[in-house]
């Protein structure tokens, strides 16, 4: 994939680099519903899929997402704009 090459790139470019890659953040349930390519169980499968990756690749891997979710997987209200 594009990312992993890309990790690979930086790996090479700055071997000495500790490289963190970030979750993707949830989006509010009015947006999930309004672009469903955006829902945050979507979202959630892209986050799984970059912790492996950055397992796989040697990197640290920063999950934010948990924290800003309600109970209902979304992005809490205090965090919405």
């Amino acid at each position: 994939s594009e990312y992993s090459e890309f990790l690979d790139e930086l790996k090479e470019a700055s071997p000495n680099t500790s490289i963190v890659v970030q979750s993707i953040l949830p989006v509010s349930s009015s947006y999930a519903r309004s672009d469903r390519r955006m829902a945050n169980d979507i979202i959630d499968g892209y986050n799984a899929e970059l912790r492996l990756l950055s397992n796989q690749k040697g990197c640290y891997f920063l999950d934010t997402s948990h924290v800003l979710k309600n109970e209902d997987g979304a992005l809490a209200a205090e965090y919405d704009s």
